[in-house]
């Protein structure tokens, strides 16, 4: 007699989506612009820091009228990275972006640890000017509820850069209440 698993995991699957399904208080907006270089190869993993981008944490705050007590943890949510003037991206085959606490001295010295706030292990291959990036579960209110961050963003591409292209980083954040 045969017994089918697939009931059995049905079930299983239903009960852990029936979760917590908690609301986030606040979406924190971000973006930085980088410059990627043209003719750069795909052995080799390529780092492109921006210094000093602000967090807009303040602004956020204030506008929201929530008190700070209240707030429980900051993670990333989604992003995109996407072409300024609409250039082709097939060339980029993975994506990660980290963020580090601001102190670029630090940072040069290779002396403060990055955390990974957003991804894409496989960039799927056809014409696209934007890639969708996924948000990593990390908690990030030591860096986000600072005025400035350093953001790292490491791509490895799958052919060589054929031009220039300035592309934007679209970060956004999600604020939970504790």
């Amino acid at each position: 007699m045969k017994i089918s698993l697939y009931p059995y995991l049905l079930f299983v699957l239903c009960i852990i989506a029936c979760g917590d399904n908690t609301q986030s208080l606040l979406e924190v907006k971000n973006q930085t612009d980088i410059q990627l270089i043209a003719g750069q190869g795909v052995i080799s993993t390529h780092y492109y820091a921006n210094f000093d981008v602000p967090t807009l944490w303040q602004s956020h705050i204030t506008g929201s009228g929530i008190d700070t007590d209240a707030i429980g943890e900051i993670v990333a949510n989604r992003a995109t990275l996407q072409s300024v003037f609409g250039e082709d991206l097939n060339f980029v085959d993975r994506v990660s972006i980290y963020a580090y606490p601001n102190d670029p001295v630090a940072y040069q010295n290779n002396q403060l640890v990055g955390t990974e706030i957003f991804f894409l292990d496989f960039v799927e291959f056809g014409s696209k000017t934007e890639i969708q990036l996924f948000g990593n579960l990390t908690v990030l209110n030591d860096i986000i509820t600072e005025d400035r961050m350093i953001i790292e963003v490491r791509l490895n591409y799958r052919s060589i850069t054929p031009t220039n292209i300035n592309v934007r980083l679209n970060m956004e954040f999600s604020v939970f209440e504790e």
